[in-house]
């Protein structure tokens, strides 16, 4: 990790001899959780789909010294997601993180005013908020799933979605994930971007016994260069 993030550093002063660009964007955001679970009789998988939208900006740093259309893009979004159980239409989740994503992009013109890209990195995610909000007759129950090792009650995991019925105290969910990805996209006059990625976390980061815990993104946004 440290090599790489010196190699980042080298290439972005080595760009800024070409060019560098800010632009800001926004966009929808699907995210699907996938659980695997150990059991006797294998492995299970449970998915549970989030809906929302992303929002931030980025600074492009042109490497045409290097290769002619290379550039490297650090950047920094924020995106809200929301669901439903799929099996408990009383379940609701909402999720809250800081996105940190460094692409490396290439890009070609096809005419004076339309350009083809390719971009591929990393993303560093931080979670602020994700919750659990559980509605049983008149009472609605929020857990905080960050400080979830902190309730002394026992939880029942088959309710979550995740394991199958044994009850026992849910650990707290790591804030931390690193995703691997990329994405296509196209540039019109230099200005406006339209972007697809899709993304897959590196991390299991909700450590329940005999289970891990993993994520897979879908972006399409648009991002306006100054």
């Amino acid at each position: 990790m440290k090599k790489f993030i010196a190699i980042a550093a080298a290439l972005v002063l080595f760009g800024t001899q070409a060019f560098a660009q800010l632009s800001v964007g926004a966009g929808y955001l699907n995210s699907t959780e996938i659980s695997k679970v150990q059991t006797n009789d294998g492995t299970k998988k449970y998915t549970q789909d989030l809906n929302g939208f992303y929002a931030g900006a980025n600074y492009t740093f042109g490497l045409d010294a290097l290769v002619d259309g290379l550039a490297i893009t650090p950047g920094a979004y924020a995106s809200m997601l929301f669901g439903t159980d799929k099996d408990n239409t009383n379940k609701k989740y909402q999720d809250l993180t800081v996105n940190i994503p460094i692409n490396i992009s290439y890009g070609f013109n096809l005419t004076s005013d339309f350009k083809l890209m390719a971009f591929a990195g990393p993303i560093f995610q931080i979670g602020v908020i994700n919750k659990t909000i559980t509605k049983v007759s008149n009472e609605t129950n929020t857990r905080n799933n960050f400080e979830a090792d902190k309730v002394s009650a026992s939880i029942d995991l088959g309710s979550l979605g995740i394991v199958g019925g044994e009850a026992t105290l849910v650990p707290a969910r790591e804030r931390f994930n690193i995703l691997l990805g990329g994405g296509l996209g196209f540039e019109v006059n230099e200005q406006i971007a339209v972007l697809v990625g899709y993304n897959h976390s590196l991390m299991n980061y909700w450590k329940l016994d005999k289970t891990t815990v993993g994520r897979s993104q879908i972006t399409v946004g648009v991002n306006f260069k100054f």
